[in-house]
């Protein structure tokens, strides 16, 4: 099972090299302060997971093989459209708390997802572009190759016209 972001409009994933840590959420008091501040995409379990985008640097212990977070540490990055107070509205919450439909004149991505976005775009035609090139140099080989072999067949036939010629 993939490791994934359990914070609203966070698509960080764990794979190797992603660079990103995730860190299962406190068995102390901490749980409750880190359940009041976090906007969860759905029901927080013991198997949710929180990655290292949402502490500060100050917050992370980072050792040879893994970042681990300090005993209290609690989750504190999070956009302006993420802010979530369970026990107040608040104005800059793009989120209505009971439907989880976004309110009129909002936008349901956050400035960050869009950038992030466009880079997984950016990202994505690269790679597009790195295998077009792969391919297209591929068959620039197989091309060469066939010329190669027609060349020395072509070589062969004259040679062989010659000597029948004699």
């Amino acid at each position: 099972m993939v490791k994934t972001c359990c914070v609203r409009w966070c698509n960080s994933e764990a794979y190797a090299g992603c660079g990103i840590s995730f860190f299962c959420f406190p068995k102390n008091e901490n749980l409750q302060r880190w359940l009041e501040v976090i906007p969860f995409k759905k029901q927080y379990s013991r198997f949710s997971f929180i990655c290292s985008k949402h502490f500060k640097n100050e917050d992370i212990i980072i050792h040879k093989v893994k970042a681990t977070l300090k005993p209290d540490a609690v989750p504190s990055i999070f956009p302006v459209c993420y802010s979530y107070n369970p026990s107040k509205p608040s104005s800059t919450n793009i989120m209505d708390k009971e439907n989880s439909e976004p309110t009129p004149g909002t936008s349901l991505e956050p400035p960050l997802k869009k950038a992030r976005h466009e880079l997984e775009i950016e990202v994505a035609k690269k790679f597009e572009l790195q295998h077009k090139v792969k391919v297209l140099s591929q068959r620039l080989k197989r091309r060469d190759s066939k010329i190669k072999s027609l060349r020395s067949a072509l070589n062969l036939l004259k040679r062989s016209a010659q000597t029948l010629m004699k």
